[in-house]
């Protein structure tokens, strides 16, 4: 989907990564400055929130793209097997255009990558299909 020759934008991980930090950074330093006191609690709370917002977004593009992760999936499965860690490492690394950071079928990767060690995720049969 997003070609592994592409040499603009962020790769996954970074994408993940500043997703996490700015969504839990903002809500704590608000409280911060409200009430100024660091609680460790509410920043495990807000970082908590926060993957399960990223997670609930790669549901939400399971649910959509599930045909384009069923193709991948089985690309991937001949392409890594034997080596199915490097496909991880391959989808972490994949630079993503600033347009298109929300893209389901950018994010329908998590899915096919995963599938690699799950097939259930790249199948409409499974549960949670209907």
């Amino acid at each position: 989907v997003l070609g592994m020759a592409a040499k603009t934008g962020v790769p996954v991980w970074l994408a993940i990564l500043v997703a996490l930090s700015v969504g839990t950074a903002v809500p704590v330093l608000i409280h911060h400055q409200l009430n100024d006191v660091w609680n460790i609690h509410f920043i495990g709370c807000v970082f908590f929130l926060w993957l399960n917002v990223i997670i609930a977004f790669w549901e939400i593009c399971l649910f959509l793209k599930i045909d384009l992760i069923d193709k991948e999936y089985k690309q991937y499965a001949i392409q890594y097997k034997g080596r199915e860690l490097k496909r991880v490492v391959d989808y972490m690394f994949t630079r993503i255009p600033l347009t298109r950071l929300l893209s389901p079928s950018v994010w329908a990767g998590v899915w096919s990558t995963n599938s690699i060690f799950d097939e259930s995720y790249a199948n409409k049969t499974s549960f949670g299909f209907f």
